[in-house]
């Protein structure tokens, strides 16, 4: 198939506005309708591999997510899901941060179609809502302890079996470093950090002596007066998971110490 014809294939299936570009001997720049937000065109290439030809974005997808997200981050939780089910759904393979598709037989139109779409799809990671964000987050953190500590050192959701048996003041999660306990809360918005302040003003009176850490979302967004009353019960916080990967794990190993 010329490559006349495969630009008319294109434009046939994404609209009249497709350019290709030679770049050397089988490569070309594809140019589509479709950019970001910066008016930067999505990364598309169109070139040959062992004989057949290839739609990719030479990593240009996931490097622009990198200058928002830790590249970590897509590979689990719900931004690894979303980012698995639009591989899955358009055809796309991902390969050392290469996202690509190979065009089989003379269907170019909808190859590019077809990758166009999920490119875009990954793309959005980065614009979750913030709702969505601390969705996330959830998720987020239960992968990362799970890095860090085999899970039968931890316990979700505890609460105390004897006090408690209703579960009114329950801990995300129950640690334990060694043989040393601790109570760790995740935290996403301000009714979360009320009922944390809520649980340990109670662990208080229970006379439990088990040190507390929170990590949030993110501590910006909770309200001052809030914070302030959890931070007079909280033996440790954590601003965010994001950028404390490394400090997290060791502040709590170093309780067991």
């Amino acid at each position: 198939m010329s490559v006349e014809a495969i630009a008319d294939a294109f434009r046939r299936s994404v609209g009249a506005q497709v350019e290709l570009h030679a770049e050397g001997h089988h490569r070309y720049q594809v140019l589509t309708p479709f950019r970001y937000n910066d008016g930067d065109h999505l990364g598309v290439v169109l070139k040959q591999v062992a004989g057949r030809w290839q739609l990719t974005d030479e990593g240009s997808t996931l490097m622009r997510l990198s200058y928002d997200l830790d590249l970590a981050d897509l590979q689990k939780g719900t931004r690894a899901v979303i980012i698995d089910g639009a591989l899955d759904e358009y055809g796309l393979t991902a390969e050392d941060g290469v996202l690509s598709t190979t065009v089989e037989g003379d269907d170019f139109g909808n190859a590019l179609y077809s990758f166009i779409q999920g490119l875009q799809r990954i793309s959005a990671v980065k614009l979750l809502s913030r709702e969505r964000v601390a969705s996330t987050f959830g998720d987020d953190f239960r992968a990362a302890l799970a890095d860090w500590f085999d899970p039968s050192q931890w316990e979700e959701r505890w609460h105390d079996p004897e006090r408690d048996a209703d579960g009114r003041y329950a801990v995300d999660y129950r640690l334990l470093v060694g043989s040393r306990p601790v109570f760790l809360f995740t935290l996403g918005n301000d009714t979360q950090a009320r009922d944390a302040t809520i649980a340990l003003h109670q662990f208080e009176r229970w006379h439990l002596g088990v040190p507390s850490v929170v990590v949030f979302a993110d501590q910006a967004t909770i309200a001052r007066p809030v914070l302030a009353r959890l931070s007079d019960v909280c033996d440790k916080q954590f601003s965010s998971l994001g950028g404390n990967e490394d400090r997290i794990p060791e502040y709590l190993r170093r309780l067991a110490a």
